[in-house]
């Protein structure tokens, strides 16, 4: 009877704490590239979440990827492209884990609409 009470409450504190643990994953930041500096591994970016420039590190060590999984090489982070940051800190500044590169956005211009006048009155009941 005593084992089977510890199996319930081990059972039980696996179902409350592992799904945290589980769930748990690094901190993840987007925004647009501002600049890159390889030798000193370091990249600033415009942060969509915090609206201001933040400088990342550990640039020169660490996996870039495109969104469909393919493995993108460092030339590939130019200003303006649009990125996503896994990262961790570590003593006040943030060192990049990964780096996904997000598609480059087109800049696709509005359709024009014409604006077509009539020269025919339009029909106004005024009624019996």
């Amino acid at each position: 009877m005593k084992t089977l009470s510890l199996r319930v409450a081990l059972a039980a504190s696996l179902l409350t704490f592992a799904p945290a643990a589980l769930l748990a994953q690094a901190p993840v930041s987007t925004g647009i590239i501002e600049s890159v500096d390889p030798k000193a591994g370091e990249m600033t970016m415009q942060s969509d979440q915090l609206k201001k420039a933040v400088t990342f590190y550990g640039l020169n060590s660490v996996n870039i990827f495109h969104v469909d999984g393919q493995v993108a090489p460092m030339t590939d982070l130019e200003p303006g492209r649009h990125v996503t940051i896994e990262y961790a800190e570590r003593q006040g500044r943030w060192y990049i884990s990964k780096v996904m590169l997000n598609p480059k956005r087109s800049v696709v211009p509005a359709p024009v609409v014409p604006v077509v006048r009539s020269n025919v009155a339009p029909l106004i009941y005024r009624g019996p």
